[in-house]
């Protein structure tokens, strides 16, 4: 029972954690498009460097359950109050994060099973191909 209940554990089934499985998944990087980025707007002298780094900040989209992850707690840290418009922040980047990895999950569910259907129909094909019986048709 140990060895079932540690089992569970280890794959998250119980108790629940879609994390442990989340964070093994290695999804493909898509290829980016090459849609240029648009240029920086004018700033005033007074404003820093770093206000000027922040306005043209384009962090990558995520595409693995890891780099949703990341984001996220990148999100979190731009946070720095804990006034009630931060904790609703908090609030909806928390479901944000949650939305995402679930249909990222889906996602690489449906692309698993299409790749063992198309396994099996490849199976299914080469061995017809290899069948050397052929059907006898009545002449009646």
């Amino acid at each position: 029972m140990s060895n079932i209940a540690s089992g569970f554990r280890a794959t998250g089934i119980w108790p629940y954690n879609p994390n442990i499985v989340l964070d093994s998944l290695m999804l493909p990087e898509p290829i980016l498009d090459s849609q240029p980025v648009p240029s920086p707007p004018l700033l005033p002298a007074s404003q820093t460097p770093q206000a000027h780094e922040m306005l043209t900040y384009q962090p990558r989209t995520p595409t693995t359950p890891r780099s949703i992850h990341h984001l996220y707690v990148e999100c979190l840290t731009t946070i720095t109050s804990s006034s009630p418009r931060s904790v609703k922040q908090r609030a909806l980047f928390t479901k944000l994060k949650m939305g995402a990895e679930k249909c990222s999950v889906g996602a690489a569910m449906h692309e698993a099973g299409e790749e063992h259907l198309r396994k099996e129909i490849k199976q299914l094909t080469d061995k017809a191909r290899h069948d050397t019986r052929r059907l006898k048709l009545n002449s009646s």
